[in-house]
């Protein structure tokens, strides 16, 4: 990992530990917007980890969060160029955390496939 920033460091252990992906992770922030995306690399395969703040106008809640996951999958599931929910180890796509960066709601999506755990 290339990154020195302890809070990218715990994420990318965070995503080892709970989404299974093959150590060394290589975890880059991208430039700040309503939300906070990563850059995730790990064995070669690439991932976008986003953790939703509370500027996200139309997603309030976990359920909404669940909901908009849910349907992501559902038009996958069609064959529609959608990101793809990827699920955790415990087979949530979502997860509600302090561990990282406080209490958050996140997702991670995989070459327009998706990831959850970010709110703040």
């Amino acid at each position: 990992m290339t990154n020195h920033d302890p809070h990218v460091t715990s994420l990318a252990f965070y995503l080892a530990d709970h989404y299974g992906l093959t150590q060394p992770v290589d975890v880059r922030e991208l430039e700040p917007g309503a939300n906070r995306n990563f850059v995730v690399t790990s064995q070669g395969q690439l991932y976008v980890y986003r953790i939703y703040t509370d500027h996200d106008f139309y997603v309030r809640n976990p359920d909404a969060y669940r909901y908009k996951l849910d349907l992501l999958a559902f038009l996958g599931a069609y064959n529609l160029a959608v990101p793809e929910p990827v699920k955790r180890l415990d087979g949530q796509k979502l997860s509600v955390s302090e561990a990282i960066f406080g209490a958050q709601i996140g997702v991670q999506i995989d070459n327009l496939p998706v990831l959850a755990n970010a709110w703040t």
